[in-house]
């Protein structure tokens, strides 16, 4: 066979979001995430939610990235109004490039 013609795609890109640093958090969490493909600039949401699905905070709101990037965030236990959030358990959402991944942790007071 002849003239045909293979075109190899463009790395697709790949996001990681890791665990939540320390876990169980006592203070302050570190979030860190990464995008690895081609480069480019991907709009970012972190967002922070209690056990019952309610938005406690956004930490990132449409917030541009550029691939390939390793970023880190820290959330300091608050609410949106800046109140301390009580024990318990918590998933932060990371959203970019259309998917949405989440991870738990645990606050002790």
């Amino acid at each position: 066979i002849t003239g045909v013609v293979m075109e190899v795609p463009p790395t697709a890109p790949k996001v990681i979001l890791a665990q939540a640093r320390p876990n169980p958090v006592s203070a302050t969490a570190r979030i860190d995430y990464s995008f690895a493909g081609a480069p480019g600039v991907v709009p970012v949401n972190l967002r922070i939610f209690d056990a019952q699905g309610r938005l406690v905070r956004t930490l990132l709101d449409q917030h541009p990235e550029v691939v390939p990037m390793t970023c880190s965030v820290t959330w300091d236990g608050r609410d949106q109004s800046g109140r301390l959030t009580p024990s318990g358990i918590y998933y932060y959402q990371l959203e970019a490039m259309g998917h949405r991944y989440a991870k738990r942790m645990v606050i002790v007071r």
